[in-house]
Formats: C-alpha cells, structure tokens, sequence
C-alpha cells in the first residue's frame, strides 16, 4: 500500500542490518525513513530540525549509549512527535515504562511489515486525535475566559446556583453588593437564603423552590439602606437546565434607582398638569396658541380646544388622530410635513416648520408648529409634544412688506436709470462742446471731465444691471471703464493695453473712487508717458488677496520725471488720486520702473 502524502520516519536502530531490512519494507509502504544507530544521534537530529520528521521509530536496546526510552523522554521535551517502541522485548515491566512515557505503540519485532505498518497508522491517528483535543480544549479554555471575563465586567449583579442554592460562580457587583446589604462576604458554596434576614427567607425559598421546578421570577423591591438611603432593584431569576434535568438557576440584579426616581418625576409631573390644565386652555385662548400631544405607541392624538377652533372643527363631534391631520395639510406641504415630524425623533431640541392646511370650510391658513419628542429613561420614544399656532395675519402682513419691497426696488431702478441717462447727456453735452472748441488746452480739459464723468455713468449702468443695486462686479466695470477711456482718446490707438483683472463684486461705494483714480491715472498715461508714435504698453492688474485688493497700472513711457516736465499742471490728478486712496483706507505709491508704475491697496 503506498500513502498518497509521504510520511518522513525517523528509525533509531543500532543495528544496521535489522535497520536496512525495516527501512526498505517501510519505504515499500510509501514511507520516507531516515536511519541513526544511537539515542545521542536521534536527539541531534532532532535538535538540528534538519529534516522534518512525522514518526519516530525507536529500538530500546540501543547499545552503550543510552537506551530508547530515555531518549524518546528527552526528545518529546523538545519536540511533541509521535513515538512508537519498536523491541524485542516483550517484559511487561518494560512495557509499562514506556506506556508512561508515551502511548502511540508498542511493536514487537518480527511481526511483520504488515503489523509494522498498521502499528505505524494507529500512531498517526493517535497523534492527530490528540491534536485535535488539545485544540478544542484549548478553545473551551479561550471560550471560557472569555465568558468570565464579560460577566464579570457587566455591572449588573450575576449568580449561579446550583439544585442546593450553594454558589457556583458569581461576579464582582454580585459581591459588592453581598458586603452592602448584607455585611457579608459572598464565596463558592455558599448558600444565598443564609444572607437573607430572617423575615426575607421563607419567601425567597419558596421562590427558589419554584425556579428549580422550571418557572421564572422577576420582581422590583426596594431596600432602605438608612431612613434617608433608599435604593430600587429589579431581580431576574432564571432556572438552569442540563438536558433534561435542572441542575440550578441563574439569578441577574439591576440596579433601578435612577428608572424609578424618573419615573415618580414623571407622576408628579403628569399631577401638576392636570392641576395646571384649566390655565393652559385660558392661556391659549388668549394667545390662540393650539396644543396637541401624540402618543407614540399607537398615534394616538389628543388636541387642545384652540387647536380645533384653529382647524375650525367641532371637539365633541371630530375624532383627532395624526393622519387626520396630515389629511388637513395642504397637499403641497404633507410631504414636507411627514419628513419634518419624522427626523424630529433623532433630537431632543424642539422643532419648528411653517406650513399650509386647508380647514373643513375649505380656508387656507398658515400655521406654525412646534414641538419636541418626550423619551424615557431608556431613551425609547414614547410623546410628541407641540404648539400649533394660527400665523396666517403674520403671513399676509410679511406678503405685503415683500410687495412693498418689490415696488421700492422698482422704483429705485427708475431713479438709477434717470440719473445714469442724465449724466449720458451730460457727457454728450460736453462732448459736443469739446468739439466746437478750438483751443487744445481747453479741449483737453474739457476730455478729462467728460472721463471722469463716464466713470460714474458706467458705474450706474453696472448698478441696473444687478438687482440688489448695492454690489458691482469690479471686472466687468473695469473692462467698460477702459473700453470708454479708449475710444475718447485718439492717442490710444498706437498703445497696447493688457487688462488682467480678478472677478468679484465690490460694494458701490468703493467702486466709484476705484473707476475715478483708473481714470486719472489711464488719462495721465495717455496723454504724458509716450512720444509721439512711439508704440507705448499699459498693464492693468488687480487682484484679490483675501481681504486686500491690490490695482497695479503700469506703463513703458518716459518714466515719472519727463512727464512731469510734459505736464505744465500735473498737481490736481494726483492729488484726487491720494484723496481717493485715503478715502479708501489705502496706500498708493507711484514710481519709475522702466516706465511709471502706479500700486493702489485697498482693504476690501
């Protein structure tokens, strides 16, 4: 018979012709069989751990050295491996001997391979067996612990019986709470009706007795620990059963107290309510503030008389319940409603909404909800408490104010689009003069004005634009701003301008003195920093760096001194520039920088 997964043996036998012949009949079984001649080779073989080893073969009589038991006993310290005896002795004594060492086998030789071999398998199925029951032991063992270690961290109080009532197995609380009642420490056999005061221990053995015929106990009590200390509990008593047969039972104490003292808060409290219930009607109808309550277990609704009188309904007549009321919200508003009654189980804070309900004479009215979710003590759902209040005057009234604002906001578009068409025609007034004129001092007066007025026309258009009239974008302002500049200015059409602007809105009144320093400064450039046909380059920047705008405009002209020669009267421009960047709690500084470089900073 050949093994399908090859087995190695390991044969200790001292001699090598007996070992060559039961090496071969072992291998002629699918073995692998590697052979020593002594007890002191076999243990270094081991020890080495150079081949791995499933079995060893051992001869007891091994020559000078010492014999096979003494080395199987040092070998199994070092190594757990089945070892099977392999001798030709057949004393009794020596038998017994190495029963005590190991019990895989015992072979005589000369038995046969046959023998050898089946001898051989038993070992293996030995050795496996007696793996697998350390295994699940060792998993008992693990499972155990594990179920000791959780009972004795859970804080309620937990002991095991057996059928006499002598203590098996208790936890830490169990024994804490023995030495606080009963002055008593609890210990293994010890029988439990021996802590019970004399008046306490006929009833509790009556109620054991029943536990061990199968039934289940439970109760509340209380102790009073002093006259002022008083303590509540709850007992559960379980009978514990072993097949058939009733071995014990199983007791678990909870500390109640916090439950129980809740619970009379919450008598008092439904007491005074009903004390208080004839002022809450009073206070309601004055205020025509409705109230209402849902029993959570059943939806069960109970509605004041004011909320009836608000849903124009007859209280004697009309049975309320939560569907009900959905049924009078608006259809438009029902799903809102449900989802907003829904999530309110997930806070304790109240919850509001506004919605619509049409009432039984066909009325819409607007009402107002509010309400929170009463738990118990195990946080478990068990009211919903609200207001419901008749808001449809304040509706109507807010409606107006909307209608008013609406009218106001019209209005003042009007007046932006007047003042932005009258300044137009200013501008264009002045435009028509400035071309009658022949004077070109005058003229370009007369073309610094007109800029500076388009600065503020542009802004208003800006403003029509938008609809709160408040917030501009400064990119799009600056682009029409420039644009304009561009086309008064006949100098412009040999400059190159670069506009890299940020996109973000700017409050009016910030926008106006930014359009007026570009301008002035834009205005400058075209008409001092180039040479006649000289192809000249303005950069406009402004970017946004958090809470600070930063307008760089720059040029490759002949630079801060020339112009100034250039210009006979350079002191106005500059100076509404400096006012302006005051104006704006800003700095503004101009220097040469292979041209002129203008830097406004501005908080925004």
């Amino acid at each position: 018979m050949i093994l399908t997964d090859q087995k190695t043996i390991l044969l200790v036998e001292d001699n090598a012709v007996i070992a060559l012949q039961e090496k071969r009949e072992l291998e002629k079984f699918g073995y692998a069989v590697k052979h020593v001649l002594n007890g002191e080779t076999a243990i270094e073989t081991i020890l080495n751990n150079t081949f791995h080893f499933d079995l060893i073969l051992m001869d007891i009589d091994l020559g000078s050295g010492i014999d096979g038991t003494e080395a199987a006993e040092i070998i199994l310290k070092i190594k757990d491996i089945p070892v099977v005896f392999l001798s030709s002795h057949t004393d009794p004594e020596l038998v017994e001997k190495t029963e005590k060492i190991t019990s895989y086998g015992y072979v005589v030789k000369n038995s046969g391979p046959v023998v050898l071999d089946a001898s051989i398998k038993m070992a293996f199925k030995l050795y496996e067996a007696k793996r697998e029951l350390l295994k699940s032991k060792e998993k008992a063992e693990e499972s155990q612990s594990y179920i000791n270690a959780l009972l004795l961290s859970i804080d309620d109080t937990i002991v095991a019986r057996n059928d006499k009532n002598e203590i098996e197995f208790f936890n830490d609380s169990f024994r804490d709470i023995t030495l606080k009642l009963f002055h008593r420490e609890a210990h293994k056999g010890l029988n439990t009706l021996e802590l019970l005061p004399l008046e306490n221990k006929k009833y509790w053995q009556n109620v054991l007795q029943n536990i061990l015929k199968g039934e289940k106990h439970s109760e509340e009590f209380e102790w009073k620990y002093s006259d002022t200390h008083v303590r509540y509990y709850e007992i559960f008593l379980f009978p514990v059963s072993l097949g058939n047969k009733i071995i014990g039972s199983l007791e678990i104490t909870r500390d109640i107290t916090s439950r129980k003292i809740a619970e009379f808060e919450l008598i008092a409290a439904k007491e005074k309510a009903e004390v208080n219930e004839s002022r809450l009607i009073e206070a309601q109808t004055a205020t025509k503030v409705g109230s209402w309550q849902t029993d959570l277990s059943n939806l069960k609704v109970i509605w004041s008389e004011e909320t009836y009188h608000i849903f124009e309904l007859n209280s004697q007549t009309f049975q309320a319940s939560h569907q009900a009321f959905l049924d009078f919200v608006h259809p438009e508003d029902r799903v809102q409603v449900d989802e907003a009654f829904k999530n309110s189980f997930s806070t304790e804070d109240y919850n509001y909404i506004d919605h619509r309900v049409i009432t039984s004479s066909g009325k819409i009215k607007h009402v107002e909800e509010r309400w929170r979710i009463v738990k118990d003590m195990e946080n478990k759902p068990i009211l919903a408490v609200g207001t419901c209040q008749d808001i449809s005057e304040r509706k109507q009234a807010e409606e107006q104010i909307k209608r008013q604002l609406s009218e106001k906001r019209t209005l003042l578009k009007e007046v932006h689009h007047r003042i932005k068409n009258n300044i137009a025609s200013i501008e264009s007034l002045l435009s028509l003069q400035a071309q009658t004129i022949e004077n070109e001092e005058a003229k370009k007066i007369l073309q610094e004005s007109i800029t500076r007025i388009q600065s503020t026309r542009i802004l208003y258009e800006k403003l029509l634009i938008n609809k709160d009239f408040v917030e501009i974008s400064i990119k799009n302002y600056v682009d029409s701003l420039i644009d304009s500049l561009v086309s008064v200015f006949p100098e412009s059409k040999n400059i190159e301008i670069h506009k890299n602007i940020d996109d973000f809105n700017l409050n009016s009144k910030k926008v106006l003195p930014i359009g007026i320093i570009i301008n002035e400064l834009v205005t400058n450039i075209f008409k001092y920093a180039f040479e006649a046909n000289f192809q000249g380059k303005i950069s406009i920047d402004l970017k946004r760096l958090e809470n600070l705008a930063i307008l760089i405009i720059r040029d490759n002209g002949v630079g801060l001194d020339e112009r100034t020669k250039a210009n006979q009267s350079p002191g106005f421009g500059l100076t509404l520039v400096k006012m302006l960047a005051e104006q704006l709690n800003g700095s503004y500084v101009i220097e040469n920088d292979l041209g002129t470089k203008n830097v406004l900073k501005f908080p925004i």
